[in-house]
């Protein structure tokens, strides 16, 4: 009984419910960049369900923050992509 508390404890402190390996924040950036750079009005919760809906993954709201970020850094080199 121990075993089966600690694992479902243990999976509890997980942000992410679906696993995907390569939803990083530079994986989700150049996935995302064209969408961020012509909806700059998007909201953090609207992203996030985005990214839920189409790669069945949960980010955290600091991933949200970083991937805002270096959409921005990016510029002009959105368009080239």
């Amino acid at each position: 009984m121990t075993t089966l508390r600690w694992k479902l404890w243990d999976l509890s402190t997980y942000g992410r419910t679906f696993y995907h390996e390569r939803a990083t924040s530079d994986f989700l950036t150049r996935k995302y960049a064209k969408f961020l750079m012509l909806n700059k009005k998007v909201t953090v919760k609207e992203f996030k369900e985005k990214v839920h809906l189409e790669l069945s993954v949960h980010i955290t709201v600091l991933q949200v923050y970083k991937i805002f970020m270096k959409a921005k850094n990016l510029g002009n080199e959105v368009f080239l992509i």
